[in-house]
């Protein structure tokens, strides 16, 4: 069953004021970028998607889309732990890890390449 939701997802995803990325909201919601788009593009959408999309980017659309409001008021709960930019602190906390583990690899090539560099110096190489 598809509801009508004429122009408000597409507009709410958007937004200039909408620090989420489409590409972010369509994983999320399950869908690649391209199903994505193109299920934005229709002005009927599967409820479950317009549930989907606002809990992602942190919206109700019950307010603008009356026949919302006959779904259970739980399917709309927008978790708080949703960052600004639309991820949860676990996968920030994921990305800050593995930020962290390639800037640790790229100190120790660093300090190789500085090992190298020496090690050149000495043997006259390179001038110092």
């Amino acid at each position: 069953m598809k509801i009508y939701v004429g122009e408000t997802v597409k507009n709410a995803v958007n937004s200039k004021n909408q620090p989420v990325t489409k590409t972010h909201i369509a994983k999320q919601i399950g869908l690649s970028r391209t199903q994505f788009y193109t299920i934005l593009q229709d002005q009927e959408m599967d409820p479950a998607y317009v549930i989907k999309i606002g809990k992602v980017i942190g919206k109700d659309f019950r307010k603008e889309i009356a026949q919302l409001r006959e779904f259970p008021e739980e399917q709309f709960f927008v978790k708080e732990e949703v960052i600004e930019h639309g991820m949860t602190f676990e996968e920030l906390k994921s990305e800050m890890i593995d930020l962290q583990r390639k800037y640790i690899h790229a100190l120790e090539d660093i300090r190789q390449l500085q090992k190298e560099v020496r090690n050149l110096e000495k043997m006259g190489k390179i001038p110092t």
